[in-house]
């Protein structure tokens, strides 16, 4: 038993907008994949980035750093001006421990140290306070503590 399969005529070449057209869309389809298996990857890990805001309420320039002891030879400050709000998101899994430190730009004078996942920072408002007395610094983490450091 023999079938026949009907050939149709010769191709036709397609037009070179045609070919750019579909380059386009194999191209966005690709991105779009990619960005899809990193977006899972980061939901299945538990990853998320987190805002923290930091609300200079001094006279001061500080700067905050993501370890508890900041190597300030190698690690960059990243600065709070004086009366300012600075957002800072870094991206982090869910039970990440995530160290914050703050320390005056100009001393290196540490005025608050925490460790906490990122889950229990997601948790909270995710705004640090920070305040001068005359003779202290007042930081309010998000979770309420307040420290006090002497100036």
């Amino acid at each position: 038993m023999s079938v026949s399969i009907p050939m149709g005529g010769p191709r036709k070449d397609r037009s070179p907008i045609w070919q750019l057209a579909i380059v386009a869309g194999v191209s966005v389809l690709a991105w779009v994949g990619l960005i899809a298996v990193v977006r899972s990857d980061a939901f299945v890990l538990g990853g998320f980035v987190l805002d923290m805001d930091f609300d200079n309420r001094t006279e001061w320039t500080l700067c905050y750093y993501s370890s508890e002891v900041p190597d300030t030879n190698v690690e960059f400050c990243n600065e709070i001006k004086p009366s300012r709000v600075k957002r800072w998101s870094p991206e982090c899994g869910r039970q990440q421990p995530t160290a914050f430190t703050l320390t005056i730009e100009e001393t290196g004078q540490r005025i608050y140290s925490s460790v906490t996942t990122c889950k229990q920072w997601d948790d909270t408002g995710r705004r640090f306070i920070i305040e001068e007395t005359e003779d202290e610094f007042v930081v309010t983490d998000p979770f309420g503590d307040v420290t006090r450091v002497r100036r």
